[in-house]
């Protein structure tokens, strides 16, 4: 209660930096979205107005019945700390959950909305898939400082309607890059505690003399030692486009390439330590454990900042992305995008696996055999190639979309001794090759009738999965050690909505299935053996592999009122999967997390945002509270993991050239596996933050202390199972939350 009495005095009486989530749309009729504004003409260099960029057809139309928010990356520049984009998302959208392994905004970071973890998020540059095939992540991690190339986020809540790529359960995201036509020269530069270093570099050309032709550059390079003991973090990304940009035809060359190397802090900790012991097997090949302690992992009690990560356990990552589109807007009612792309990311990284060392000997006898800790280094390398084309047509109340995308993917996996030649022992090698395939198409039809708008959304996904067992990415050798799958998806979606001058409503219902995830599919290992009559991998022995697909039906009703200086959005939701693949809690050797099967998980809840303008004072409040849980067939109900009951931020701010302000974070019970059990669960909390921002026209400066009230938190972390003499220690684990930390940023616009 004190935690909640504290925010609501804080909301009202604080004076933060205010993202305006407002994005600028051109209406209906003419059926596209402008990322930005109409480029004001004195700051061409033609006499004529044109159009930035126009993203015909991908993003949500404002008038979808869909729940979204869009943030207007301009208005929050000024704070913007150089960490991935899920630290921007969960400020300023609602029922979003953010957590990093290392405390900070830099490495290895994750994002839920409406408990749904990334993986079933819908992930999009320009329209373009970035969740990788496989296992449909996304790791912002590979694109240190990504934000600095984008221009506006569109955050959309529940499966809303097509995209390509990943098919969206929980949301979807998509960003657009900054246009090259406004010149523009930015040096930005910030530093922080725990040495949070980040650099970035901008280059807008504007047109170059009076032709049509347009460049524009950044170069970011990002450095932290991180919150956590050994959790270092180093990245550089260099993202580039030019193109050619007339009134009727866009032609845009454009892509990125980003370096990262981080010390790995995926553990969890316990809050007040463990012993770790040695075991192995006896002769008949049961498990047990040994009364030899090998050390004692300290908990957050000793060590706030503690990292049960050793220091050789590191990666390096290497992404990149290159894409060639066309819009054209030759005819007022027809238009067309299309764009083809290459993706590829390519690394290793080194994890603490047990191992066979040495055998057993009891009264000169061999009694078993003895493992302890080995560094093992995975290595990954994926490339994928993808099309997409949409075309919009305009015809009297009617807009049809109609879009296909194809994507063509394979990514090779190996695994050997971090410091060891493998052939010392080749049992201990592997390697195995995913292929998949992504086809989608689709079509949306939107009837505008006086203030209604009827919507249709039509999609037809097929999906193949091939893995080949001791093949390498490119070989045609397809032996018999071979597991495939196809998979099609019909996915539809209804709904309509009200548009007035000072209200909106909207009601829609849809339903979607996606395939299982690779990781998923083969309990959360990298390799199986198929040599054998049955399919194994080495952490659970034999396994059956499960194909069915996961299903969600989603059903929204919201409303939003607005006048010049204040809006209100709310609205109401209910989510029901089946065959989700839910977290469990547990994380295997290897630092992936486990998953469970559940036949039934219901979510429903309410999403706020507001936001209010008087003056030079700005408020803006979102949340979220929702009533999740596992239907198992019996009287016992649970809640889902790592889901929390409600959340929510605020953001209050004062003055125009000098701004002062707070803006925090207030955070529900947490549990951390699907047990109900308070016990292993993340205590609820709040966190205020104060900002200071100062603009002098082309310089611009802002200082932030994070957490202001110095509160110790926790983050969901997992279950440790800690193997001991008398059996297997269940223990909570968590990440801990950064403490008082301190921030400057400081942004010099050379030519504009």
């Amino acid at each position: 209660m004190n935690k909640i009495i504290t925010f609501i005095v804080a909301t009202l009486m604080s004076v933060t930096m205010f993202a305006q989530t407002d994005t600028t749309f051109l209406p209906l009729s003419k059926d596209t979205l402008k990322l930005l504004s109409l480029v004001d003409s004195s700051k061409l260099d033609t006499t004529y107005q044109i159009k930035e960029l126009e993203i015909v057809g991908i993003r949500y139309n404002p008038t979808d019945p869909v729940s979204t928010t869009s943030i207007n990356m301009d208005s929050i520049r000024t704070s913007y700390q150089g960490g991935d984009p899920f630290f921007t998302i969960n400020k300023w959208s609602p029922n979003v959950l953010t957590q990093s392994d290392n405390g900070s905004q830099y490495g290895y970071s994750y994002m839920r909305i409406r408990g749904f973890d990334q993986t079933k998020i819908n992930f999009t540059l320009n329209g373009i898939p970035l969740n990788e095939m496989e296992d449909q992540g996304i790791y912002f991690s590979n694109m240190p400082g990504f934000l600095n190339n984008v221009s506006s986020i569109q955050v959309t809540r529940g499966i809303g309607s097509s995209q390509y790529g990943t098919t969206s359960i929980g949301g979807s995201v998509d960003m657009e890059t900054n246009s090259p036509l406004k010149k523009l020269i930015r040096f930005n530069v910030n530093q922080g505690s725990f040495n949070n270093k980040q650099m970035s570099l901008t280059t807008n050309s504007g047109f170059l003399g009076k032709s049509k032709y347009a460049f524009s550059s950044n170069l970011s390079y990002l450095t932290s030692n991180g919150f956590r003991d050994n959790s270092q973090s180093e990245g550089l990304n260099y993202f580039g486009q030019i193109g050619y940009f007339s009134q009727k035809n866009t032609l845009r060359l454009y892509g990125f390439t980003g370096f990262a190397k981080n010390n790995l802090a995926w553990q969890p900790i316990s809050k007040n330590g463990y012993n770790v012991y040695s075991y192995g097997f006896d002769t008949l090949g049961n498990y047990t454990t040994y009364d030899h302690v090998n050390y004692f992992q300290n908990g957050i009690n000793q060590n706030y900042r503690t990292n049960a990560n050793g220091n050789v356990e590191r990666d390096e990552f290497n992404q990149n992305m290159v894409s060639l589109n066309w819009i054209n807007y030759n005819k007022s009612n027809l238009k067309y995008n299309s764009s083809i792309y290459f993706i590829n990311i390519n690394g290793k990284y080194n994890t603490r696996e047990p191992y066979y060392l040495s055998y057993i000997v009891v009264d000169n006898q061999i009694a078993g055999q003895q493992f302890l800790p080995e560094i093992f280094q995975y290595n990954l390398n994926s490339y994928q190639f993808g099309g997409m084309s949409n075309m919009i047509y305009n015809y009297g109340g009617f807009t049809f979309n109609n879009g296909v995308n194809y994507n063509n993917y394979r990514r090779e996996h190996r695994r050997g001794f971090y410091d060891r030649d493998y052939s010392l022992d080749t049992a201990q090698y592997y390697l195995n090759t995913g292929f998949k395939t992504d086809f989608v198409t689709y079509s949306k039809i939107n009837y505008q009738c006086n203030k209604f708008n009827y919507f249709v959304d039509l999609q037809y996904r097929n999906v193949s999965f091939r893995y080949l067992d001791n093949v390498s990415a490119f070989s045609n050798d397809y032996v018999n050690n071979t597991i495939y799958h196809n998979w099609n998806f019909f996915n539809p979606k209804v709904g309509i909505k009200l548009i007035d001058n000072e209200y909106e409503a909207w009601i829609s219902f849809g339903r979607t299935s996606r395939e299982v995830t690779r990781t998923d599919l083969f309990y959360g290992y990298d390799d199986v053996d198929l040599s054998g009559s049955t399919v194994s991998n080495p952490l659970e022995g034999n396994i059956n592999l499960n194909f069915t697909p996961e299903t969600v039906y989603d059903a929204e009703i919201g409303n939003k009122l607005k006048s010049d200086r204040f809006d209100l959005s709310y609205n109401f939701y209910y989510m029901l999967s089946k065959n989700e693949r839910l977290n469990n809690g547990v994380y295997n050797m290897i630092g992936m997390p486990l998953k469970s099967i559940m036949d039934r998980v219901e979510r429903k809840g309410i999403e706020v945002t507001s936001n209010y303008t008087y003056k030079h004072l700005k408020v803006s409040v979102n949340g979220s509270y929702s009533i999740n849980t596992i239907i198992t067939g019996v009287p016992i109900i649970t809640v889902p993991a790592n889901t929390p009951t409600y959340m929510l931020n605020h953001s209050v701010s004062y003055g125009k050239k000098l701004s002062i302000g707070i803006n925090g974070n207030l955070m529900s019970r947490i549990y951390l596996d699907n047990t109900n059990d308070k016990n292993y669960s993340t205590p609820s909390f709040y966190i205020m933050n104060l900002i200071t921002s100062f603009n002098l026209n082309k310089v611009k400066m802002s200082f932030t202390i994070n957490n202001l009230l110095n509160t110790k938190y926790y983050l969901p972390g997992g279950i440790i199972n800690n193997s001991t003499p008398s059996g297997i220690d269940k223990i909570a684990g968590y990440y801990p939350g950064v403490t008082r930390s301190y921030f400057i940023n400081i942004t010099f616009d050379l030519w504009k």
